[in-house]
């Protein structure tokens, strides 16, 4: 009862003394709760929109996972060599593990990319990175579309990362003429060199690499006589040779093969459309403001 009693009256006097200050308990929570809070929070957006696909057109997919990097004066913080993030609804970051928070002193800068490579930790600012040779799904797509941000806050707020697109996407309308259909057809983009390397530091890209690789676009593609289906694929920066076949389509014996007529430039962060007739083997391009050109494929392509 004494214990009680002593309780009961240390209770009154903790009471009396939030009373006296103005405060109630859930306000001393909440204050507590600010000021013990250093969490660096950051949110997202993208920099460059690109017409038409809804796959990272205006925010980073949630079915992405997002790596950040913080580092202090060059050296990275707590939890802050290539942590991994998922994207809410809202284009925020949330820490799948482990959080940072902001350092006592020194110049902090945030680094970050999707999707998240497991092996990428900041030893070497530079990495290698492969477009997927399956595009015709949305997860191989979005394993392919390189996006990354940079970003020096001053102050202690929501750091907000402006991702760029650093591949470049293809637009590929698909269109059968009046007597031709498709039952079960393949597309693909050939003739692409499907690497580069990707600069940490300041998100510069290295030349195209590697050994040229088909892209599949679509399989199992059924499209009636006068149908439209439109493709997308993204690719390494590059630049395609004239009459390299660019675009292949198949359905079962029959194929169909398309190129440029001229070096065609594909650049980081641009979309490009083309239109492909199947059935007349030809193909319709337009790229950076050029002139609508047909261009026959080869016949040895």
């Amino acid at each position: 009862m004494k214990l009680n009693g002593i309780f009961i009256r240390l209770s009154s006097l903790v009471a009396s003394i939030i009373i006296f200050l103005g405060c109630t308990t859930e306000d001393v929570d909440m204050m507590a709760e600010v000021k013990g809070d250093n969490t660096i929070k950051l949110s997202t957006k993208l920099q460059n929109t690109r017409a038409a696909s809804n796959l990272q057109d205006t925010q980073i997919s949630t079915d992405v996972l997002v790596a950040v990097y913080g580092l202090s004066d060059g050296n990275t913080i707590a939890n802050g060599d290539n942590e991994s993030y998922r994207v809410d609804e809202e284009g925020n970051l949330i820490a799948m593990n482990n959080t940072m928070t902001w350092p006592s002193s020194g110049n902090l800068c945030i680094y970050s990319y999707a999707p998240r490579q497991d092996q990428w930790n900041f030893t070497s600012t530079t990495k290698t990175f492969t477009v997927t040779t399956d595009q015709s799904s949305n997860e191989g797509y979005l394993a392919s579309d390189l996006i990354y941000a940079v970003a020096k806050p001053s102050l202690q707020n929501t750091v907000s990362l402006g991702f760029v697109h650093k591949m470049a996407r293809i637009s590929l309308m698909l269109k059968t003429n009046g007597s031709t259909s498709l039952s079960d057809a393949t597309v693909k983009i050939l003739n692409t060199l499907p690497s580069t390397t990707l600069s940490l530091g300041d998100g510069s890209l290295g030349s195209a690499s590697g050994t040229s690789i088909p892209i599949t676009m679509a399989s199992d593609l059924a499209l009636n006589a006068g149908g439209v289906i439109t493709l997308y694929a993204v690719v390494v920066p590059q630049t395609i040779i004239a009459n390299t076949t660019f675009v292949e389509v198949t359905d079962g014996e029959e194929s169909w093969k398309y190129c440029f007529s001229y070096d065609t430039q594909f650049e980081s962060g641009q979309s490009y459309a083309f239109t492909v007739n199947v059935g007349t083997n030809t193909v319709t391009s337009t790229i950076s403001g050029n002139a609508t050109t047909p261009a026959l494929a080869p016949e040895n392509k």
